[in-house]
């Protein structure tokens, strides 16, 4: 099996990465970064990527499965619109290029709790 993860260099997605490394059934693991993961394992293939430019990776968009552990936090990003970029934008681009490449599963962690109702801005897109 050939999953596509994006997300691997955050908490959840370092966790599924070692997982993932782990699984005899799991034979390649293509990692969608902004900066190089320092881990080496012949399982693992890194595209260092620029997500506003997601579009100019498509061809590598190619597997059995995307994981998208993507995500940011308040401190690190305070501007809602760029959190939103991060948190939706983003992830919504990655699954169509995985469906219009033919993938058949995609798999988006997302934060406990979430809720369009909420007055959380983590919780809610508006």
């Amino acid at each position: 099996m050939k999953i596509l993860l994006i997300g691997a260099s955050g908490l959840i997605g370092s966790k599924l990465l070692e997982q993932m490394l782990l699984d005899p059934e799991i034979t390649s693991v293509v990692l969608f970064v902004r900066r190089p993961i320092p881990l080496e394992h012949s399982k693992i293939e890194q595209h260092i990527i620029n997500f506003q430019d997601l579009n100019d990776y498509a061809k590598y968009f190619t597997g059995d499965a995307l994981v998208c552990a993507l995500g940011t936090t308040r401190s690190k990003t305070p501007n809602q619109s760029d959190f939103r970029e991060i948190d939706l934008v983003y992830t919504i681009a990655a699954a169509k290029l995985a469906k219009d490449n033919g993938i058949k599963q995609i798999h988006l962690i997302s934060s406990m709790g979430a809720n369009p109702k909420s007055n959380v801005f983590y919780s809610c897109w508006r």
